[in-house]
């Protein structure tokens, strides 16, 4: 009987952990909101805080509208020019590798396209782990006599 009543709380606790994870997904996994929303959601936070007239909660809105509409262009515009710089970076890669696999013989090429694989593989392995670094050589943990690696935080 005790190891029912466990098996089932155990399974509860399981699936309680699971909601919150899928609810903090959600919550940090949002849409961007438009510049309106945004303004919207400011003018109401500071009607509520500040107990605003209706006079005042339009004129708040339009300040608050203009800034987000403003905000939004940059971003844009910041997104564009690093999606630009990303291409601009790509086209040097390849042509930096052009040039390295004319310097490199046979057997050193096969080696470095190993080794590009490797690299690619492993960005793709730390995506969405939140951790892009890992541990790196010449920490506090890889000393002796310091910390435990075990209990280190990455």
């Amino acid at each position: 009987m005790k190891k029912m009543l466990l098996s089932v709380a155990l399974i509860i606790g399981m699936g309680a952990a699971g909601f919150a994870q899928e609810a903090d997904k959600k919550e940090h996994g949002h849409k961007p909101k438009s510049p309106e929303e945004m303004a919207q959601a400011q003018t109401n936070k500071l009607a509520e805080k500040l107990s605003l007239n209706d006079d005042q909660k339009k004129k708040v809105y339009a300040l608050k509208l203009e800034r987000s509409k403003k905000f939004a262009n940059e971003m844009k515009g910041k997104h564009e020019e690093m999606m630009g710089k990303r291409d601009e970076m790509l086209k040097d890669q390849q042509a930096e590798d052009e040039k390295l696999e004319q310097i490199l013989t046979p057997a050193q090429k096969e080696s470095y396209e190993k080794l590009k694989a490797d690299r690619k593989e492993k960005i793709h392995s730390m995506q969405g782990k939140g951790k892009r670094m890992g541990k790196r050589p010449g920490r506090m943990y890889d000393l002796p006599g310091k910390r435990d690696s075990s209990k280190v935080i990455n």
